[in-house]
């Protein structure tokens, strides 16, 4: 588990250049399920347009994002649109 700023921070820092989201990227993985899963809390959408980068490292299990019950929907639809496994925490008072 790493949090969403470290994971933006971590795209540019190992040497990858910015790359546009391909068709693929829209379409749920069939990695190697012997992979560790990767658990992203991003309440804010942080990640948004970046997940992809992820999801194209070889050594990248299953993707699961936390976010919360006031996380932009328009983040939600990003998750939704290209299959990410997300998790709803509810919030408490």
């Amino acid at each position: 588990m790493f949090g969403s700023i470290t994971a933006k921070s971590g795209i540019t820092m190992f040497g990858q250049t910015l790359q546009s989201e391909m068709l693929a990227d829209f379409l749920r993985s069939d990695k190697d399920k012997s992979l560790s899963s990767w658990i992203i809390p991003d309440t804010k959408g942080t990640l948004k347009g970046l997940l992809h980068h992820y999801c194209r490292l070889d050594y990248s299990g299953n993707i699961i994002i936390l976010v919360s019950e006031s996380t932009p929907s328009d983040y939600i639809k990003y998750l939704d649109e290209r299959q990410y496994d997300y998790i709803i925490a509810k919030e408490s008072l």
